[in-house]
């Protein structure tokens, strides 16, 4: 088929483009967790919940708040899911933007490939005419009117012709 370079470019681009569609079907999962949550969320009045303390702007170790607000600390909100979510989204749009990429690549790959192909059967069928042609005489080659010496070789009646089978 086409070149060695060409199709280990190929597998490699098919490859690559079978890890993004893998990675955005994971990313998928992800959005629909989020949107579960967030509705989840939402059914509970938590639209802003947080798990970060406020006045220190750090991670509080839940061991040292009274339960109640330790529960309220952990919930995250219906909004972060929902800007979690946006993130998400944008990273499937950057997944989908490189397996375009990838798909047009090796769509030009296959379609050099062909060309390449179609150049090599040229040039093999361009080499048997020469050398057909090579082995007329220089008079047959011109199409002189005239017989040449090499039409003396030629037998005139049909009966010294072997039979083509076909």
């Amino acid at each position: 088929m086409g070149s060695g370079g060409a199709q280990r470019a190929q597998l490699h681009a098919r490859l690559t483009c079978r890890h993004a569609i893998d990675s955005e079907e994971f990313v998928q999962k992800k959005i629909d967790a989020q949107m579960a949550e967030a509705r989840q969320r939402s059914k509970r009045k938590d639209k802003r919940g947080t798990a970060w303390s406020v006045r220190t702007l750090c991670f509080v170790p839940l061991l040292t708040l009274p339960p109640p607000l330790a529960a309220q600390l952990l919930r995250a909100g219906a909004l972060m899911c929902l800007k979690r979510k946006k993130l998400y989204e944008k990273e499937i749009a950057k997944y989908q933007g490189a397996r375009l990429t990838l798909e047009q690549q090796i769509i030009t790959l296959e379609s050099a490939t062909v060309n390449v192909e179609t150049f090599n059967a040229m040039r093999t069928g361009a080499t048997a005419m020469e050398q057909i042609h090579g082995e007329l005489c220089v008079a047959c080659r011109m199409r002189a009117p005239f017989p040449c010496s090499c039409m003396a070789d030629i037998p005139l009646s049909r009966a010294s012709m072997p039979m083509l089978q076909v």
